[in-house]
């Protein structure tokens, strides 16, 4: 394989991680914006 070229592999392990990384902030922010106190600080701040 050329060094220019990405494999398919790559690019599925690069679009899981960013998915991942999408969902865990859309998490910590509903955590936040639903929960109240010290639970919503911590909470979303771990997330």
């Amino acid at each position: 394989m050329r060094g220019d070229r990405v494999s398919v592999d790559a690019l599925t392990a690069r679009a899981v991680t960013a998915g991942a990384a999408v969902l865990t902030a859309i998490a910590g922010l509903g955590v936040r914006a639903f929960a109240n106190g010290d639970v919503a600080k911590y909470a979303g701040d771990a997330l």
